[in-house]
């Protein structure tokens, strides 16, 4: 496949911008400084000496959230050595790789490469975006975005696929969403069966409900054999097995994190407005303008054939 000389600049921009990233993370990638961090690091610890995460020695097994990003922190101190700069470094990977992606999406979406580079560029050049990639948190800055932009890739590069054909590739976004995150992709997937809905497209439905319908039994599945594994180490030998099952359910519902989900107070509305905003801006805002540039595009089409 040829690439036009134009498409080559964008991308030696695109790379340019990806190495002044690199630059300006080293700095953050030697230190702890956050108590979720701190849990993390425990739990990756321990699963490279057991197998299974848990936050210290005598505690039960940590399966509030899905343990995805502890087990790939221990690969990549498995690879690199034990060091914070290399449990750091699977998070810039996923964030560059989620930049890039972003330009693959917005080129489908607008068919123009300036518009495709801005929006690449925009979440590149986030501070928001690059803390929560550095941040040994629970999938939510590294992870969470790289698979919500490769499921939104996934839809459109199968847009003129068979239904269940893609219906079952965004389930497969669904079960690694799942696995990331329960908390987020949870109003991810309410709010992509809304959109579904109120596009008064049945194909759009259809596509969703095989999406879910794929997605949903296999997570719990292979939940249930993860949760067997732990129950049958050392460390989960005494635990219940059910509580493991639900224990993402249980923190979803009752935990910290959610203890006012449920609230219609505005003080507790207005928190967690904030709390998506700061977690999902960049990529909005990435997205947003890719929307914009379309719609201006579009317009200014319409104004020349007239």
């Amino acid at each position: 496949m040829r690439v036009s000389a134009e498409s080559r600049r964008y991308i030696y921009f695109l790379l340019g911008v990806c190495v002044c990233v690199v630059f300006l993370a080293l700095p953050s990638m030697d230190d702890i400084d956050v108590t979720w961090e701190h849990l993390n690091w425990n739990a990756a610890m321990a699963i490279r000496e057991t197998g299974v995460p848990f936050v210290r020695p005598g505690y039960p097994p940590d399966l509030h959230h899905p343990p995805s990003w502890s087990y790939i922190i221990a690969a990549s101190v498995s690879v690199f050595g034990e060091s914070v700069w290399a449990m750091r470094f699977p998070g810039l990977l996923c964030f560059l790789t989620t930049g890039l992606l972003l330009y693959a999406c917005a080129r489908c979406l607008s068919l123009n490469r300036l518009v495709a580079t801005l929006a690449a560029t925009i979440y590149l050049t986030s501070p928001m975006a690059l803390q929560g990639a550095l941040n040994m948190d629970y999938a939510d800055g590294q992870l969470l975005p790289l698979a919500s932009v490769s499921m939104v890739i996934a839809y459109l590069y199968t847009e003129r696929r068979p239904v269940w054909l893609q219906g079952v590739w965004l389930g497969l976004g669904v079960i690694v969403l799942l696995w990331a995150k329960l908390t987020s992709t949870a109003i991810f997937l309410f709010a992509l069966a809304l959109v579904a809905a109120f596009s008064f497209r049945k194909r759009n439905l259809q596509v969703v409900a095989a999406a879910l319908g794929t997605g949903l039994p296999l997570t719990l599945l292979t939940w249930g054999g993860y949760c067997l594994f732990v129950k049958r180490s050392p460390i989960g030998r005494d635990q219940s097995y059910w509580e493991m099952f639900g224990q993402p359910v249980d923190y979803l519902v009752n935990g910290k994190a959610s203890a006012g989900i449920w609230s219609l107070e505005p003080s507790a509305m207005l928190l967690h407005i904030c709390r998506i905003t700061t977690y999902a801006g960049p990529v909005f805002m990435a997205l947003a303008v890719c929307g914009l540039a379309v719609w201006g595009f579009g317009s200014l089409r319409r104004l020349q054939q007239r």
